[in-house]
């Protein structure tokens, strides 16, 4: 260096304390773009409060979502207080073994296109097709099993036979598809 010019790393910081420290890790944690969905709808729950849960409808299982999106939890994997999210009923459509019962097996296509600044994956069965935003399929890794809801296009995501995720379709204008 010349003469006393600081650069940025010469200069001193002030000690950060835990609290602060804490919630920059949190920070830096729920940026990450390849954050699973269980992690990132439980940091929200904390964070906004604005999270559901329900009984999956199998052992074992919660189903937390925003509305956009959800993942099926092992009870025994949660991490926050289920108590001060609201929790709602699934019913008919929406409890797992329904949407097992009444969606088909489908398959990701290369199929894409920009809505907005997110891309859309087209997901499709023999008879019908949907699309979600790419974003929400990748909180999903590891998947092996997907299949579509027949009544909402719903698709639900399974790993290794057990429920993963659950993501809401984009509603798509004719003239785009």
């Amino acid at each position: 260096m010349q003469g006393n010019t600081e650069s940025e790393t010469d200069i001193e910081h002030e000690p950060e304390t835990d609290n602060e420290f804490a919630m920059k890790k949190w920070q830096r944690i729920y940026r990450r773009e390849n954050m699973k969905a269980e992690l990132k709808l439980q940091i929200d729950a904390v964070k906004n409060g604005n999270i559901l849960y329900a009984d999956a409808g199998i052992d074992n299982f919660v189903f937390l979502t925003d509305g956009h999106y959800g993942a099926y939890i092992r009870k025994n994997q949660v991490r926050i207080d289920l108590s001060k999210c609201k929790k709602i009923k699934l019913e008919g459509d929406t409890d797992f073994n329904n949407i097992l019962k009444i969606s088909y097996p489908a398959r990701e296509t290369k199929t894409a296109f920009l809505a907005g600044n997110d891309f859309c994956i087209k997901i499709k069965t023999e008879d019908t097709y949907c699309f979600v935003k790419e974003k929400y399929l990748k909180m999903f890794p590891g998947w092996d099993t997907i299949r579509i809801s027949g009544k909402d296009k719903a698709v639900l995501i399974m790993r290794s036979g057990d429920p993963y995720g659950l993501i809401m379709p984009m509603k798509i204008s004719e003239e785009l598809e």
